[in-house]
């Protein structure tokens, strides 16, 4: 049977097309190291890889938020670490106070390093982070405390002895879940922070009592020294409570850090899986297709190469 040569030049242009195509799909594996250029190419490894892309953009912003809450936390730890150890210098400045051996000036002296511990205590909770106050709770970019005329405490505007100070929170997402009874609360506000109210006429807050104690050392009053140390003990086991929660809180943080990042390695490994071409497999189909079109050109080359004086002979 004969054949025509135009269809001998059809089939073999069709089959030097097919395998043009495959060639140049495996070239463009190998060169650019992706197992599919669109997502028609392979819309189920598409779909996955998308799915596995958002997982990984999210992983990014919760490692984002932590990376801020870790430097917060350490802030705050150094603060409640200062801070627990002037009350530690105070308590021990106070029991020198009472005793009988010291006269009204040794007492004014007392009096003078204990004012100058409320301005370091002030100082430390006005203490700022990425221009954020660490200690202004729901409010931290504004400066949560002040000291009025008078001389009293302000938190947030608020007499931190009369005022009234409700729950502050500020939720930040790092894969606990985005609603306010699963995101992690970042607040730490300074009412808690450094007490508020009195009870029994004795102010809870630290700043204050620092303020009480020095002015009764400075009038030589000793009159209610013993329940102004007690407050003084109470408030300062407060502080080392807060020093240790925060120490704690660091480690969590840590521990979600750790978690998030095995989750990215993850999601990585599974998304070159799903893009990445496996290098020694695309080699092998390049060095394959390579063979099959340079083939195919020399097979071309012996079919199309008849001129007319071929047809005259």
């Amino acid at each position: 049977m004969r054949i025509a040569d135009n269809t001998i030049t059809r089939n073999y242009l069709n089959n030097l097309s097919t395998n043009t195509e495959h060639y140049y799909e495996a070239s463009q594996k190998v060169s650019s190291g992706r197992s599919y250029e669109e997502a028609s190419d392979d819309p189920a490894a598409a779909i996955q890889a998308m799915k596995v892309r958002s997982t990984l953009s999210k992983i990014d912003t919760y490692q984002g938020n932590i990376n801020e809450i870790t430097g917060l936390v350490s802030e705050r730890e150094s603060v409640l670490s200062e801070i627990n150890s002037i009350v530690t210098e105070a308590q021990d400045q106070v029991l020198q106070g009472k005793s009988g051996t010291y006269n009204a000036t040794n007492r004014q002296t007392i009096a003078n390093t204990l004012k100058s511990y409320q301005d370091t205590i002030l100082s430390l909770g006005n203490q700022m982070y990425c221009d954020k106050y660490i200690f202004g709770g729901s409010s931290d970019y504004t400066k949560p405390f002040s000291v009025d005329a008078s001389g009293n405490l302000l938190y947030q505007g608020q007499n931190v002895d009369t005022g009234t100070f409700g729950t502050e929170a500020v939720y930040s997402d790092i894969g606990l879940g985005v609603e306010g009874s699963t995101a992690y609360n970042i607040s730490s506000p300074g009412s808690t922070l450094l007490g508020t109210g009195t009870t029994s006429g004795v102010t809870n807050n630290l700043y204050n009592l620092l303020g009480v104690i020095a002015t009764a050392f400075s009038n030589n009053d000793l009159s209610n020294i013993s329940t102004y140390s007690n407050r003084l003990e109470t408030l300062g086991d407060n502080i080392l409570v807060q020093y240790t929660a925060v120490g704690q809180e660091s480690s969590y943080i840590s521990l979600i850090n750790d978690r998030l990042t095995t989750a990215g390695t993850n999601a990585i490994t599974r998304d070159n899986s799903l893009e990445k071409t496996d290098t020694a497999k695309a080699s092998i189909e390049y060095s394959e297709e390579s063979t099959a079109y340079q083939a195919t050109l020399q097979v071309g080359a012996k079919l199309i190469q008849k001129s007319l004086l071929d047809y005259l002979n």
